[in-house]
């Protein structure tokens, strides 16, 4: 039977939602934690150095063009209701 308030899978009856805890919570951090795309012992490496510096200057430029794109978005949005507020008058 299923209680109020829980969320089952239909093909296996396993509980979904709420999570249940284990109970420590370093325990569920350290499961959310996705492990490093490179062998941290070599961090000092130049080769991983420079990996990982393209990485972040990728991150950048993409977040610079989410940005850019929602300023030119809510700029257009903008332009477009104030052209029909001013048909309006």
């Amino acid at each position: 039977m299923v209680s109020t308030g829980e969320l089952r899978d239909w093909e296996n009856g396993r509980k979904l939602w709420p999570v249940t805890s284990s109970g420590s919570l370093a325990a569920e951090f350290a499961l959310g934690i996705a492990s490093p795309v490179y062998d941290p012992a070599r961090w000092s490496d130049p080769a991983v150095q420079a990996q990982r510096r393209a990485e972040v200057e990728k991150q950048h430029r993409e977040i610079g063009e989410y940005y850019a794109s929602m300023t030119a978005e809510q700029e257009d949005r903008i332009n477009r209701e104030e052209r029909e507020r001013r048909r309006a008058t």
